[in-house]
């Protein structure tokens, strides 16, 4: 249970010190870590961990929305938290549910399904629900990430649009940007290109057979150091775009959601005051939502050690966004300082990017 809630929600209620005072007048918890994911058959399934572990029941209210939640009326269910999961079959048709989770009438948490499944998506998520360092959390369904949506399927598209999503910014070379279908429902398509030579470099030597994992690693880390040094320009218009309120919510993407969407969330999320963990944490999980078999290259002859490097380009490691950080930290001192005089987001750009994107609602 905690690996597969290593990085959930987590919020802080009360002092250590008033648990210790009036251990008889609480039953609420002071940590709750929580997902919601989907089964093979789209029913969700809710699983929570409390600390200290306590008697009592949680309360589950559904909503289409994570900013309102009818609890006036009986609540979708009412489970034992020793229960620790419970599954909500998914009966309001097509669309997507959030879901406030109330602890004894006292502790609240919202949630939402990280990774919406979407069909020809690969990597599509929803930043919503990672706590800030004051407490705040990413409003859900007001910023995502992905990898190319040109290909979404029929269903998918319905999907889409009951997302709201207005605007995409996509980072792929125009030579290869395809705008998603008008089916989508988008309102802006804004095409932000990053240059990446390096992916012809990999090609020919995929095609010669002659990409090692090595190679593959280190590949990775001079695409990251390269977003630093040759696309600052693309990420302060990023940074621009996501200062216009009318633009959400918004959808960043390349091919695979995993290259620039995974430098330009990083940088996000640090601007929010994500911890650094949290971070580094939603980075890995490429791992688990990019299905490495789609990739467009005929590798399924070629020599094992050529499998397995394509395999790592398919991945996401820590040291391949550190080799962006560390080439950060050693020509501007912090991540602050990059952001401030490369990508033009000061302090105040900070604290407007979190007045439109954090929320005090848990």
């Amino acid at each position: 249970m905690n690996n597969l809630l290593k990085k959930t929600y987590t919020i802080t209620l009360l002092p250590l010190f008033l648990l210790l005072l009036f251990p008889s007048c609480t039953e609420a918890p002071t940590d709750v870590k929580a997902i919601c994911e989907l089964d093979d058959v789209h029913n969700y399934v809710i699983k929570w961990e409390v600390y200290p572990q306590i008697e009592g029941f949680v309360k589950i209210y559904s909503s289409s929305t994570p900013d309102h939640f009818d609890t006036e009326s009986l609540p979708d269910c009412k489970v034992d938290i020793a229960a620790a999961r419970t599954t909500i079959i998914a009966t309001h048709g097509l669309g997507r549910r959030y879901f406030l989770l109330r602890f004894n009438d006292k502790t609240d948490l919202v949630l939402g399904t990280r990774a919406p499944r979407l069909g020809n998506v690969q990597n599509f998520r929803d930043l919503g629900g990672y706590q800030s360092r004051n407490g705040k959390t990413i409003r859900w369904g007001k910023i995502f990430r992905s990898g190319s949506l040109d290909s979404l399927d029929t269903p998918s598209q319905k999907l889409f649009r009951k997302f709201q999503i207005a605007t995409l910014i996509d980072f792929r070379e125009t030579g290869s940007f395809v705008a998603p279908p008008r089916q989508a429902g988008l309102k802006n398509v804004i095409n932000l290109p990053i240059n990446k030579p390096f992916r012809f470099i990999a090609k020919r030597k995929i095609k010669d057979n002659e990409l090692m994992s090595g190679d593959a690693r280190l590949l990775m880390q001079d695409i990251n150091r390269s977003f630093v040094f040759d696309s600052s320009t693309t990420f302060r218009s990023m940074f621009n775009q996501l200062l216009v309120e009318d633009n959400y919510p918004v959808v960043l993407s390349d091919m695979y959601g995993k290259d620039a969407v995974g430098f330009a969330t990083y940088l996000l999320l640090y601007a929010l005051d994500i911890p650094e963990e949290e971070i580094m944490d939603d980075y890995l999980l490429t791992n688990r939502y990019l299905d490495k078999r789609v990739v467009p290259l005929d590798i399924f002859n070629a020599p094992p050690e050529i499998q397995e490097a394509v395999t790592i380009l398919m991945s996401a490691e820590e040291r391949f966004i550190n080799s962006a950080l560390d080439a950060i930290k050693k020509r501007y001192g912090t991540i602050d300082n990059y952001l401030n005089e490369e990508l033009g987001v000061s302090p105040s750009v900070k604290r407007e990017l979190q007045q439109i994107l954090l929320t005090d609602n848990t």
